[in-house]
């Protein structure tokens, strides 16, 4: 096939990503049920096109045409005076109109209502994520090949789409603005190459066409218009000849300069439209803190630090070393642009970006691919050993990126209130621990909207705490004792064993007017064990846990968390095992406390 007769490696990974982002979708279906496609940033991304296209109401005079059982559709800013407006920018909007219109053309003959929201609204913008992905999959790769060979180009594709949080931005918040400009930003980088190279005309337009809308999603993006200026220079002279060609060429410069600016126009009509000025602030009381970024926590923080959730971009801050080393002629560009990017990225008030791991980078991935790769090709021209470390490492991060995509997709990975505590909890369980929620600690979004990097935490008050060793069959419960044996290691120490049954060890605890009742037990089992906690028939307050978090040798703890609902008066609990496979138990060192949970803000700095 002719197709592979070059760039074969590059061509089959990407044909790899494009299969497992394929098959990820296909398998997950979000288009079904509850609306796991037009949520979030998205409800704002997407408003303008049902206000324009089916309500012809840009100004939502009628915000009930949008309400459902599942809450308001669109995501809208209420000003004290009446005005309503998307304070959202309209380049995602652009980027779904072709699927929207789509779909609103094939809704009523496929049995749905036209009404903006329906499945096949959805299935459109899930497949115009999809769609856009193999834009920036081929863009991508055509940009590398400029500069790097085959071998070098495939591994980097490999990693940027398996080991970072891109795959979940194109797989999970797949109608998030991210994985569309990552296309774009790719885009522009090949098309940008290419004028520089030939001046071509088609280049010229292509480049501010992706530019204009890459800055038009988000505007912070309008560093990586610094590619044109300083993309292979390497010196003084190498700038002036570069404004040179854009003297001579002058004409083409207007001509990407006017293709730039037709994608930001609806934007600026929108604005004099709702506000009566081309110029308006959207976003209100929200804002930049250029004075006090957080470079620190955006990198390294629990609380979605780029660098914890997706290790494997250390390699691209390594691979700087060989841009300088090497005098690469793109070196400057990439220093610039990301020093910058993270400057002002780390400088917004809401610093952590909620989503999976610091979603802002997915932005810049298609720059950051360029050290990525001198870091590549650096160690693919080294001795065996390290070339093989360097791949473990790199294997080691798709295999972490991908599982830690699953937990967060199920929430064992938290959006936006990560600890350190919390994650080494989750880490590698896609259960946690119950007592996971109480590691969380909730940003107060009215505190940093102000710059004041504030936390809701749970604060557990232990009022009392009993603990049965087991120590002797006079000092175990009543209920217990025929359970109890010496274990063998002292005279009057002793556990609590059953060979073969399957509801077990039941012991009846008071509630002490608690709120919560915490249980924990030191088990040696070899098949599947529940500690339960329950009351009444049909249970009106029940909850179990299988989840070891803590070993010793064959002994593993289990710990229960039992929340007393408010209002229910309950005066016991029963606990008990539930062992399923009706194997040999031993239980050890049974330890129940009675606390109460209330919540307190406590300030980060």
């Amino acid at each position: 096939m002719r197709f592979f007769k070059t760039n074969i490696l590059t061509k089959l990974s990407g044909i790899l990503v494009a299969i497992m982002v394929f098959t990820t979708l296909m398998t997950q279906q979000k288009w079904e049920g509850n609306n796991k496609v037009i949520h979030g940033d998205v409800l704002g991304y997407y408003a303008y096109l049902p206000a324009l296209f089916i309500h012809d109401d840009l100004k939502f005079d009628d915000l009930e045409e949008y309400d459902s059982h599942l809450g308001r559709l669109v995501w809208v800013t209420e000003q004290d005076d009446g005005t309503v407006f998307i304070k959202y920018t309209s380049g995602m909007a652009i980027m779904y109109s072709p699927f929207f219109l789509t779909a609103h053309y094939l809704a009523e003959p496929l049995g749905y209502k036209a009404n903006g929201f329906d499945p096949p609204y959805k299935v459109a913008l899930v497949w115009s994520s999809f769609f856009y992905m193999i834009i920036g999959l081929i863009f991508l790769s055509k940009f590398l090949l400029l500069h790097f060979k085959d071998s070098v180009v495939a591994i980097v594709l490999l990693t940027i789409y398996f080991g970072t949080n891109a795959f979940h931005y194109y797989t999970g918040d797949m109608s998030y603005s991210h994985g569309y400009s990552f296309a774009l930003v790719a885009t522009f980088l090949y098309a940008a190459s290419r004028w520089l190279s030939h001046q071509r005309i088609k280049w010229a337009v292509l480049a501010g066409i992706s530019a204009g809308l890459f800055v038009l999603i988000r505007p912070v993006d309008i560093f990586f218009l610094l590619f044109i200026p300083l993309a292979g220079v390497a010196s003084f002279s190498d700038l002036r000849a570069r404004f040179h060609l854009f003297w001579q060429r002058k004409g083409q410069v207007i001509i990407m300069i006017a293709s730039f600016v037709l994608m930001i126009v609806p934007q600026l009509m929108y604005y004099k439209y709702i506000s009566g000025s081309y110029l308006f602030y959207s976003y209100s009381e929200e804002g930049f803190f250029f004075s006090n970024p957080k470079i620190h926590d955006i990198l390294f923080s629990y609380r979605n630090g780029w660098l914890v959730y997706t290790p494997v971009m250390v390699l691209s801050l390594f691979g700087f070393l060989f841009l300088w080393k090497k005098k690469a002629k793109l070196g400057a560009f990439v220093f610039i642009t990301f020093l910058l990017y993270l400057y002002v990225i780390a400088s917004w008030w809401c610093w952590w970006y909620v989503g999976f791991g610091n979603r802002a980078f997915v932005n810049i991935y298609p720059i950051l691919s360029i050290p990525l790769a001198y870091f590549i090709q650096h160690f693919l021209e080294q001795q065996w050993w390290k070339r093989g470390l360097v791949q473990l490492a790199i294997i080691g991060c798709v295999f972490l990126n991908l599982f830690q995509t699953k937990q967060y997709e199920i929430g064992t990975v938290h959006w936006g209130a990560g600890t350190e505590e919390a994650y080494w909890d989750s880490f590698w369980n896609y259960a946690p621990s119950q007592l996971y929620a109480n590691m969380l600690e909730y940003p107060v979004t009215q505190k940093a909207i102000l710059g004041i990097d504030a936390v809701t935490v749970s604060v557990i008050d232990t009022l009392s705490t009993e603990s049965l060793r087991f120590d002797s069959q006079e000092n175990c419960p009543l209920g217990l004792r025929k359970y109890f044996i010496k274990n063998g290691q002292s005279s009057d120490d002793g556990v609590l064993f059953t060979p073969k049954e399957n509801f077990t060890m039941s012991y009846t605890i008071p509630v002490r007017d608690a709120g919560v009742i915490q249980i924990s037990a030191w088990v040696k089992c070899e098949g599947d064990l529940f500690i339960i906690s329950s009351r009444g028939e049909p249970a009106i307050v029940y909850n179990a846990t299988e989840s070891p978090r803590e070993y010793d040798g064959d002994w593993k703890r289990l710990h229960l968390y039992t929340r007393i609902p408010d209002g229910l008066e309950v005066d016991s609990l029963d606990i008990f095992f539930w062992n399923q496979e009706m194997v040999p138990l031993t239980v050890d060192n049974l330890t129940i406390s009675w606390c109460n949970v209330s919540t307190e803000i406590i300030l980060k700095e």
